[in-house]
């Protein structure tokens, strides 16, 4: 996906407003999705190229890159499929029967959301999800509002200028200046 949309405009703020809202909300998610689909696929053909993810657009959150699909189409990136298996200098693919030499392997293989600082009592992520008051306080602790975990946020469009909202709630509730909700 790619962040400049038409005319220039940034992507987001071409396609993320309250009318595309509206439609969000009365059409089904395999409609909402295809119009998104032939949005990027406009510009980039995923299936073409062999990466068209599982999922559907809307699923997962989307990968913003404007340099990758130029690299592909210029040779620096080269798209391989499944691993067979690791060797000493480089790895075999599935379906081919030599050895592909290669510098460094990057597995991206997820995000899991933990907390290895504090106790698993006290806050515990299942499958990914927390259970955060107002997406930011513990609500098992007596003084709630003393812990606060910043930029845990699932948004529509750039998730830093919440992150600096919730900073910024919060520092007013450490020097007094608003009274705590829980």
């Amino acid at each position: 996906m790619y962040r400049v949309g038409p005319f220039g405009a940034p992507f987001d703020s071409s396609y993320i407003y309250r009318f595309g809202f509206l439609l969000f909300k009365i059409l089904p998610f395999a409609v909402s999705c295809y119009y998104f689909e032939l949005l990027v696929n406009f510009r980039f053909d995923h299936a073409k190229y062999g990466i068209k993810p599982k999922h559907r657009i809307l699923g997962q959150h989307p990968m913003i890159n404007d340099a990758l699909p130029n690299r592909i189409l210029s040779g620096t990136v080269m798209l391989k499929g499944d691993i067979q298996e690791f060797t000493e200098n480089g790895i075999i693919f599935k379906g081919d029967d030599k050895e592909t030499e290669v510098d460094a392997v990057v597995l991206a293989t997820g995000y899991e959301v933990y907390f290895p600082f504090l106790d698993k009592d006290l806050v515990w992520a299942q499958d990914n999800e927390i259970e955060l008051y107002k997406c930011m306080f513990v609500p098992k602790l007596k003084h709630a509002h003393t812990l606060c975990i910043i930029g845990l946020i699932q948004a529509f469009g750039p998730a830093i200028p919440i992150s600096e909202i919730q900073v910024r709630w919060f520092c007013e509730l450490m020097l007094g200046g608003m009274i705590p909700l829980i």
